[in-house]
């Protein structure tokens, strides 16, 4: 069993890829798979995917036709062997210990969900924003209500690559193929289902 596996849906993202790539390769966190699912892309991102798993070892690339971010989260999903799952977009990139350290989190606490803090950036690489949470545990559903409506700010309870997931809380969960929402819907299952919560107060992903 991997320790995480990485689910990427990939659709036309080929300007951002090398970026997005080098955060993966330098990753401190070993035993990882990285799932990518190309969904019908148009430029040439489904041959820089494959360029990518020729690079590494543990990258699955996966191909269909169109069908939505949704439908492609869920062939990840499907696939994913990982203790852990963590969800992030191809054109944002992530801190190197992002991985590492939240999977170390999740172990200590026996975390079914870590919740950590993000960086907003524009295309030219200028901040414009921090999301920086107060660390707490919470180690029970009661624990975790209380806290709910501090995470519904700012839609903190939407985003999918703030959250480091149990793969045996969400295995049986699937994205609705909607146009927009499938990130909030899945994630209200995630709540519905979990007891043990870590609120992370570091940054770890950088959003463009």
């Amino acid at each position: 069993m991997f320790k995480v596996s990485v689910i990427v849906p990939i659709f036309n993202v080929s300007k951002y890829l090398p970026r997005f790539f080098n955060s993966l390769k330098h990753q401190k966190l070993a035993d990882v798979e990285y799932i990518l699912v190309d969904d019908g892309s148009t430029d040439n991102s489904l041959q820089m995917c494959y360029k990518f798993q020729h690079e590494m070892n543990n990258v699955k690339v996966f191909h269909h036709k169109n069908m939505g971010v949704g439908p492609t989260r869920n062939i990840g999903l499907q696939n994913a062997k990982g203790k852990y799952v963590y969800f992030c977009d191809p054109d944002d990139t992530l801190k190197n210990d992002l991985l590492s350290d939240n999977y170390s989190l999740a172990e200590k606490y026996q975390a079914d969900l870590v919740i950590f803090g993000f960086e907003t950036q524009n295309i030219t690489g200028q901040i414009t924003g921090k999301t920086k949470l107060k660390f707490q545990f919470c180690n029970s559903k009661a624990d975790f209500i209380n806290i709910f409506p501090t995470l519904c700010h700012n839609f903190l309870i939407n985003y999918l690559w703030n959250k480091f997931y149990r793969r045996k809380v969400i295995q049986n969960f699937r994205f609705e193929d909607v146009r927009t929402g499938e990130d909030i819907r899945f994630n209200f299952l995630v709540y519905n289902s979990i007891s043990k919560v870590l609120i992370n107060d570091k940054i770890y992903y950088y959003y463009f």
